[in-house]
């Protein structure tokens, strides 16, 4: 159990986990709309709750936040999208050609993180863009 400072039980703490073990397709979209909040810990535990569903929209959103200005939500989104595995590479992918060069940099690093499927994707890429 999570405590905080003076010891007792930080109800936060649990938020990720709470959600991520009731995060469905059908919670998908409420958890997106909590991103509006103005709390970073409310979106920081909705990234992590995030994580918990594997889909293509889940995804998307979670590639989204990389482009986002608050780098503890990027940060998470990496993270959640690494866990992904195989199901995030083509957003991935796509996002390779797009931002800035701190972000395609931050991208690459992800694909290399999933493992194989995500480093012969990156490979593909960068051999493509070479030919082209």
């Amino acid at each position: 159990m999570r405590k905080c400072q003076n010891e007792r039980l930080d109800p936060f703490s649990l938020f990720p986990e709470i959600l991520g073990t009731l995060a469905d397709e059908q919670t998908l979209d409420a958890l997106i709309e909590a991103m509006g909040d103005d709390d970073l810990a409310v979106r920081s535990a909705v990234v992590q709750a995030l994580s918990a569903i594997k889909t293509e929209k889940a995804v998307a959103f979670l590639v989204r936040q990389l482009e986002q200005g608050d780098l503890r939500v990027a940060s998470e989104a990496a993270i959640a999208l690494a866990g992904q595995r195989s199901i995030a590479v083509p957003a991935l992918i796509g996002m390779l050609g797009s931002g800035t060069a701190e972000l395609q940099v931050a991208t690459a690093d992800i694909l290399a993180k999933i493992g194989t499927d995500g480093v012969k994707s990156l490979l593909l890429t960068f051999e493509g863009s070479r030919i082209g």
